[in-house]
């Protein structure tokens, strides 16, 4: 038998859902959910049951006018409280008294009715039932789950100026990370960003800890901006991967028309100087750059 949830007196109507909430914790999907409302019920009447929900889809966009603020914890991306409803919220779609089938099972000592709702689009779900039986006795409940079938995306534009042979850059590169998604999972965020000299020592960044820090961060809609500026001379390796709520994995990082966005060398010296602090003695017919950090 399933564990029912009872509501005002054990002679009530009584509910499941599946899916359910966990530990009413809400419930992220990366699929379609068919969703299941159950209820147990000897006297149950069709005509005084009502099956609705309310549909908020990820539909904010960041625009130009988009005010961008620093992450604080009231705009945290995170696990959505379970609210009392949607109704009130902005954008929301509400479907009432639309049609409904329920399909009867006859148990020892009751019947069960069940019915199916099936969310495709993303978005936040709230599902709401009530019932009178045909002796005048009333039950509600509620259910709430988000459907996320898109992964985060993750832009990563970066400065061309100064750039020569491919890779090699005489100008601090200035740009920016920026992660959009609907219910990102920020303590998922990888990210690997390493700065090397010549000799393959390490170099100190403030980024490569400010990165993971969500404090330095601005948020605008659903979008999260980091700007970022490499200006200390080295050879640059960055990497990054993050997940959201339903555990989809970021797409393929874009870049935009950023050259050598992932793997480049920063060397902001003036070429004599540069290849007698790298302790080169002659070029012998190669690229300059090439000869420092090949």
């Amino acid at each position: 038998m399933e564990n029912w949830l009872s509501l005002w007196i054990i002679q009530t109507p009584r509910f499941t859902f599946d899916p359910s909430s966990e530990s009413g914790q809400v419930r992220y999907f990366a699929k379609d959910v068919k969703f299941t409302t159950k209820i147990l019920e000897e006297n149950f009447s069709t005509n005084d049951t009502h099956l609705n929900y309310n549909f908020l889809p990820d539909t904010v966009k960041s625009s130009p006018s988009s005010l961008a603020t620093p992450v604080s914890p009231s705009t945290m991306p995170g696990r959505i409280l379970h609210p009392r409803s949607l109704a009130s919220t902005r954008g929301v779609q509400q479907f009432k008294n639309h049609t409904v089938t329920w399909k009867k099972e006859k148990l020892s000592d009751s019947n069960l009715y069940s019915s199916e709702l099936n969310f495709t689009e993303d978005g936040q779900y709230e599902v709401m039932v009530d019932t009178t039986d045909l002796s005048g006795r009333k039950a509600s409940a509620s259910n709430f789950l988000v459907v996320d079938k898109t992964p985060p995306k993750i832009r990563l534009t970066l400065s061309n100026d100064g750039l020569a042979n491919e890779k090699y850059f005489r100008e601090v590169r200035k740009g920016q990370i920026e992660i959009e998604d609907a219910n990102l999972d920020f303590s998922s965020l990888q990210v690997e960003l390493t700065v090397k000299d010549k000799a393959g020592n390490s170099i100190s960044i403030d980024d490569a800890d400010h990165l993971t820090n969500l404090a330095y961060w601005t948020k605008a809609g659903n979008k999260y901006t980091y700007p970022i500026e490499f200006s200390k001379d080295g050879i640059y390796h960055i990497s990054l991967k993050v997940k959201d709520l339903a555990g989809n994995e970021n797409a393929p990082i874009e870049v935009g028309e950023t050259k050598a966005a992932f793997d480049f060398v920063v060397d902001r010296k003036s070429p004599h100087r540069g290849l007698e602090d790298w302790g080169l003695g002659s070029f012998q017919g190669r690229n300059p750059l090439d000869q420092a950090f090949g």
